[in-house]
Formats: structure tokens, sequence, C-alpha cells
């Protein structure tokens, strides 16, 4: 029984390391979309706003609000 015990106290620690790394990756994402978008991606030298450049979160609202050119 203390084996069992042992060894479900192993998998909860995995458990609980394994969905910290999600919710990190997860957090981590959008900052690394941003900082690619801004310093490595191949259209990075056209001019515009900062944020439509660093992300398409502003396009998605002006689609949503109709006011798309």
């Amino acid at each position: 029984m203390a084996a069992f015990s042992a060894l479900l106290n192993a998998l909860r620690t995995d458990l609980v390391w394994q969905i910290t790394a999600v919710v990190l990756n997860l957090l981590a994402y959008p900052h690394y979309q941003v900082i690619y978008n801004l310093y490595f991606h191949p259209l990075r030298k056209f001019h515009g706003p900062l944020a439509w450049r660093a992300s398409r979160l502003p396009f998605v609202f002006n689609l949503l609000r109709g006011t798309l050119i």
C-alpha cells in the first residue's frame, strides 16, 4: 500500500509540473509572437501602426466592428 501511495504522489507531482508547463507556454506564446512579428518577420520593414504590426487583434477588432476599410 505504501508503494501505491508513493506512486500516486509522484504522479500528482508530475501532473502539477505538466499543468504548470502548459500554462507557462500558453502565457509565453503571445509574447513570442509579438517579438517575432516586430523583429524577425519578413514583412517587419513595412511601416504601419505598431499594434497592427505586432498582433492580429486590431485587425480582428476592426473587422468585427465593421470599420475595416
